[in-house]
């Protein structure tokens, strides 16, 4: 039976993913938060990734795959932690994953590291390049990442290295473009744009990580749920209104709002609800097997099948 390693495992995806996993693999878990409930056979390691503790792991277990999930994403967390996490952090993992024979590394990057820009092509594929971070300090992470996981391709090249880089990802999970659906009544917009958006369901996100997984494929694929439409209609089918904004005064008002943790929806990703950055999934299709089964309404109605947290009245 094969032995994985889900860092970040306390998170609500890498719970989902662990509990997908656990009959038909050895699940481990890495990450220093404490985890509600797991099934009784998984291993929880309550440990910093950038602790050298976490190579007693790599010596105890003999692990074939990496899900590297554990990527800081708090745009709340002082910025120099957030680096400091994130890149020393990874870096130790695929230094540990060369030195003790991990056959797969499966890191989690995201469709926005294209970012979202006036002069993007409808579909974006892979060998796009990575102009995200221009206005938005988390992607610059995010892409520093992705390029540290992608020099694996030369660098190490026994080792099955894939990225994954999903649309916004939406369901049971207090991510940005969850929180910004689920603010009550009316949805604020930028006056005079309407872009055209793609979502991921999350149960489609963690079929990807398995067919990742059984696949002997090394590569990059963009993830997506089937079909797209525009801003204003998947607002309409949630039985909401959009509240249109002047670009500055929208930005001034959520900036004063997160600031005083009235909302959870962060002001550097109104660029998303400004310009269109929708990824071509060709390859996950063609390489993957990967066929998203819910479609982008699908998607949005697993938001009523949650607990709402943080919904903001306007």
């Amino acid at each position: 039976m094969k032995t994985v390693l889900i860092t970040g495992i306390a998170g609500n995806l890498g719970k989902i993913l662990a509990k997908n996993l656990h009959r038909k693999c050895n699940v481990i878990g890495l990450d220093r938060r404490n985890i509600s409930v797991l099934p009784k056979d998984i291993i929880h390691y309550k440990l910093d990734i950038r602790r050298n503790r976490v190579e007693e792991i790599f010596k105890k277990h003999k692990i074939d795959t990496i899900f590297h999930l554990g990527v800081m994403h708090n745009l709340r967390e002082n910025d120099r932690e957030h680096h400091d996490f994130n890149i020393i952090g990874t870096t130790k993992l695929i230094e540990y994953a060369q030195n003790y024979g991990v056959s797969q590394f499966i890191f989690l990057s995201s469709g926005n590291v294209y970012g979202p820009r006036a002069t993007n092509s409808q579909y974006l594929n892979e060998d796009e390049p990575l102009m995200g971070g221009a206005n938005f300090s988390e992607i610059r992470d995010l892409i520093a990442l992705d390029m540290l996981v992608s020099s694996l391709f030369w660098k190490a090249p026994q080792l099955q290295t894939v990225i994954l880089r999903p649309v916004h990802i939406v369901g049971d999970l207090q991510n940005g473009i969850s929180n910004y659906f689920r603010i009550s009544n009316k949805i604020p917009v930028l006056a005079g744009f309407d872009p055209m958006m793609q979502l991921i369901h999350i149960s489609d996100l963690i079929e990807a990580f398995i067919l990742a997984m059984d696949s002997k494929k090394s590569g990059v694929y963009n993830l997506a749920s089937s079909g797209a439409e525009s801003l204003s209609k998947l607002i309409s089918y949630l039985g909401k209104k959009s509240l249109p904004l002047i670009d500055p005064i929208f930005r001034t008002i959520f900036h004063h709002l997160w600031r005083a943790r009235f909302v959870n929806f962060p002001p550097e990703e109104f660029d998303y609800l400004k310009y269109v950055c929708m990824v071509d999934i060709t390859n996950a299709k063609k390489e993957l097997n990967f066929t998203p089964k819910y479609t982008i309404f699908d998607t949005l109605d697993s938001l009523n099948r949650v607990f709402f947290h943080n919904i903001i009245p306007i």
